[in-house]
C-alpha cells in the first residue's frame, strides 16, 4: 500500500491456536523495549480477541510472504479493520478509514453487514451499552467519509442502539 502513517506497534490478534510459549518468545524478540523495538521504533503488541468490536467469525486474508514453515501471516479484512476502529474512533482512526475509502477498499453494504454481525455478537455482552457509540461512529464514517446516507437499522432495545 502507498498509504503511510507512522505507527508505534503492530497488532497481533491473540489466538487459541498459538503454541504455548510463542507469545512470550515473540514479545521478547519484538515486544515493547526489545532490541528490535529500539532499532526499528515499532513493536509487536498482542490484542485480546474479546476486546474488539468484531463479528464472531473474522475474515482474514493471507499476505504474500516467503515460505514460512511455522508462521502464517494474515491480515484482517478491511471491513473488520474499520469495525475495530469504531470504539475509539479518533483522528488517526478516521484518517486510516479515509485512506481505505480513497482506495475504494470499503464496500458499504459489506461494512453494514459486518457491523450487524458484530452487534449480534455483543448484544448480550457487557459492552452492549456501548452499542450506541459504535452506531454513531458508523454513521459518521458513512456520512463524512463514504459519502453515503446513514444506514437505518432496527435492533431490539436490549442492544442499546436506540
Amino acid at each position: 500500500s502507498d498509504y503511510n502513517r507512522r505507527t508505534k506497534d503492530g497488532d497481533v490478534l491473540e489466538s487459541h491456536d498459538m503454541a504455548p510459549g510463542v507469545k512470550k518468545a515473540l514479545l521478547e524478540l519484538a515486544g515493547r523495549g526489545s532490541d528490535l523495538h529500539r532499532q526499528s521504533r515499532i513493536y509487536l503488541e498482542f490484542v485480546p480477541r474479546g476486546l474488539l468490536f468484531l463479528p464472531s467469525r473474522l475474515v482474514f486474508h493471507p499476505l504474500l510472504q516467503p515460505a514460512l514453515k511455522h508462521l502464517r501471516i494474515e491480515a484482517l479484512d478491511v471491513h473488520d479493520v474499520v469495525l475495530s476502529k469504531l470504539a475509539r474512533y479518533n483522528a488517526d482512526d478516521a484518517g486510516d478509514i479515509r485512506a481505505m475509502a480513497d482506495k475504494n477498499l470499503i464496500d458499504h453494504p459489506r461494512l453494514v453487514s459486518r457491523f450487524q454481525a458484530a452487534v449480534a455478537r455483543y448484544s448480550l455482552d457487557a459492552r452492549a451499552p456501548d452499542g450506541s457509540g459504535y452506531l454513531k461512529n458508523l454513521h459518521t464514517v458513512e456520512r463524512d467519509i463514504l459519502g453515503v446516507p446513514e444506514s437505518e437499522m432496527d435492533f431490539p432495545p436490549e442492544y442499546g442502539l436506540d
